[in-house]
């Protein structure tokens, strides 16, 4: 049986195909379709295709193109953000604190432990700390400020 349905449902299908299956030519995704109950010309097939950016990996399986796969993240990024009950922080200011002897992982953590009402986060990497700080401007120099206060003690010692 036929089933009566939209290009964007089709083309949906399609993509699950795709990226679900292991699908080598047209022949073989138009027989899936007609499977569901999906009737579809293999010049629309062709342009549901190419308006889909599939394209064939060096295998020969078909697989979503550059274009597409970021359209189908984008559209994951929504979702996943629509599902979550937190909320953008506009007011964050960020600064790098390079450590040379691979401590950023370390420096970051008693960071967040002892300003925890200042800083949102930190993110450490092989030659340094990204810090997010919690707040605005004055609140993120401050911070700076009392690093730089830590830093200069550590060194007159």
């Amino acid at each position: 049986m036929e089933k009566s349905i939209s290009l964007v449902n089709r083309r949906e299908f399609i993509v699950k195909c795709v990226t679900d299956k292991i699908v080598t030519s047209q022949r073989q995704l138009s027989k899936m379709l007609v499977k569901e109950g999906i009737v579809a010309s293999q010049s629309t097939l062709s342009r549901d295709i190419e308006a889909l950016g599939i394209i064939k990996d060096s295998n020969g399986k078909m697989t979503l193109g550059d274009g597409a796969k970021r359209e189908k993240q984008r559209e994951l990024l929504i979702q996943l953000l629509t599902n979550e009950e937190g909320y953008v922080v506009t007011k964050t200011r960020t600064f790098f604190l390079v450590a040379k002897n691979r401590s950023a992982e370390m420096i970051g953590h008693l960071l967040e432990e002892l300003y925890e009402d200042k800083i949102l986060g930190t993110l450490a990497t092989e030659g340094g700390l990204l810090v997010i700080v919690n707040g605005d401007t004055y609140v993120s120099n401050s911070l700076k400020k009392e690093i730089r206060n830590l830093i200069k003690k550590g060194i007159v010692r």
